[in-house]
Order: C-alpha cells, then sequence, then structure tokens
C-alpha cells in the first residue's frame, strides 16, 4: 500500500518559473497555473506538476479567442464543471468568447435573454 503523501501547491509563473508552498489562493498566484499534487518532498511536488503540465498541453486541441482579445487553450475533451449552490438561480455563467450569458434555475441552464 502506498503512503499517503501530503498535498502540495505547486505554481508556475508567466516568466516560466516554479514555486511550491501556500494555498491556491494565494494573491502571489494571480495569473500563475496551479496545481494540488500529493508528494513527499518539494522536489518531487514541482516534478508531478511540470509532467502534469506538459500532459494537459498534449491534451489540447488547438485555441479559442476571448472578447477581451486573450488566446486561450482548447480541450480535445470536454471537461465537467460544477458548482454545488443552494441557490442556483443568484449565479450567471459568461462565456467570454461569444458574450453570451446563461443562468441556471435549479433544474435547467437558459440563456439570461430568453424568458423563463
Amino acid at each position: 500500500m502506498q503512503p499517503e503523501y501530503p498535498l502540495w501547491t505547486v505554481a508556475r509563473f508567466p516568466d516560466g518559473s516554479w514555486t511550491t508552498g501556500g494555498l491556491p489562493t494565494d494573491p502571489a498566484y494571480a495569473g500563475c497555473e496551479v496545481y494540488r499534487v500529493h508528494a513527499s518532498d518539494r522536489t518531487k511536488a514541482k516534478r508531478k506538476a511540470q509532467a502534469q503540465r506538459a500532459r494537459d498541453a498534449r491534451e489540447m486541441s488547438g485555441t479559442r479567442k476571448l472578447l477581451d482579445g486573450r488566446t486561450v487553450p482548447e480541450l480535445k475533451r470536454p471537461v465537467k464543471v460544477c458548482l454545488d449552490t443552494r441557490c442556483p438561480s443568484k449565479w450567471e455563467f459568461l462565456d467570454r468568447e461569444t458574450g453570451e450569458t446563461w443562468m441556471h434555475d435549479g433544474t435547467a441552464f437558459r440563456r439570461k435573454d430568453t424568458k423563463p
């Protein structure tokens, strides 16, 4: 049986440098790629995060251009994005590529500009 290693936060800064430690929500990591990995030490955690980044890069199929002009990677396969809430009507979801806004009424998603 494999021992349970600590969960590390590993961040890659826009300049390509890497660091470990802290919380994923640390303001110093704003604009960084943040990974959470189990490892026995910080060197192994950094290597695991770098391996995960390489795997993620192989999964990319192209890019998309957002309305603000930024280009973001597009995955080959869809991923599920989940949000647990007791009040789904308070949330709006913005498609930053098309500008469409979506809402959820607890049963289904609908575009904000459509009537329930």
